[in-house]
């Protein structure tokens, strides 16, 4: 993304906003500036209700996912053999894996078979018309 990209996305957060590139740490941004780690990865309203998009924040893959106005972060690959979890079923705050059907829990990454955490989950936030995760 570039700066001014940045400024119109929202225009009030753009000095707290830092752009981390894959070759970046972000951990030890946020040990100079605490909200380094904010990125803003989508507009609102380009995300529709029952969508998700696949974003890249330094080597993190993170499938963002919609449901009505509630909006989570979650690894996007699928724990059981990879598949595009942004590709699958979105339903009662849970995604379902296209290739093999594995489900996740968006709020917390527990596969919903096994009870156990599965995906690394990630804050993220609706701010100004823009969708920032943390990470």
């Amino acid at each position: 993304m570039k700066r001014d990209f940045l400024s119109e996305l929202c225009p009030q957060a753009s000095d707290r906003v830092t752009i981390v590139a894959m070759n970046q740490d972000p951990i030890a941004n946020q040990s100079s500036n605490p909200q380094a780690n904010w990125q803003a990865v989508a507009r609102w309203d380009d995300l529709p209700d029952q969508a998700a998009i696949e974003v890249v924040i330094g080597e993190a893959i993170i499938g963002i996912f919609r449901e009505g106005d509630a909006i989570w972060a979650v690894d996007a690959i699928c724990a059981h053999q990879g598949g595009p979890l942004v590709k699958g079923k979105l339903a009662d705050g849970c995604i379902t894996c296209p290739w093999h059907g594995w489900r996740y829990r968006l709020s917390d990454g527990f596969n919903t078979t096994t009870g156990r955490p599965m995906l690394s989950t990630y804050p993220v936030r609706q701010i100004n018309g823009a969708i920032e995760v943390f990470a």
